[in-house]
């Protein structure tokens, strides 16, 4: 369950109202994977995104997972709320493969203000200005 979680937290979603979870990927092997993992039958469905690509999604009604998932630090619009997940160190793995799987990437960068002209029009900072700076 610790991969769900990190696969849910990445990619999945929950909705408020009805209890339901959705999960979406570009990648329709692993939203089956997280089906047979819940042992759940439901349909994989796809649909074409802005730019033209596919995308695979579930969608299910379960309120007791529904308040597992929120249990362990999962919760509605996750991407404005989500904080650390308290896990046990016997599933830190499982979550961030879930994790990882989910999103494809580890990014560690250190990013900083473009000081471009065009920014400088927008912020009203002359070049003679942001020399002194």
């Amino acid at each position: 369950m610790a991969y769900i979680v990190g696969l849910t937290a990445t990619d999945g979603c929950l909705i408020t109202g009805r209890r339901v979870i959705n999960f979406k990927s570009g990648d329709r092997q692993l939203v089956e994977t997280y089906l047979n993992l819940l042992g759940r039958k439901n349909r994989v469905k796809s649909h074409t995104t802005k730019i033209g690509g596919i995308v695979y999604y579930t969608q299910f009604h379960d309120s007791a997972l529904y308040r597992w998932f929120m249990s362990v630090g999962l919760t509605p619009r996750k991407s404005l709320t989500i904080g650390a997940i308290p896990v046990p160190g016997e599933f830190l793995f499982p979550l961030a493969r879930g994790l990882l799987d989910g999103d494809g990437s580890i990014i560690n960068e250190v990013y900083r203000v473009d000081t471009g002209p065009s920014e400088r029009l927008l912020l009203g900072v002359s070049d003679h200005e942001l020399q002194f700076r």
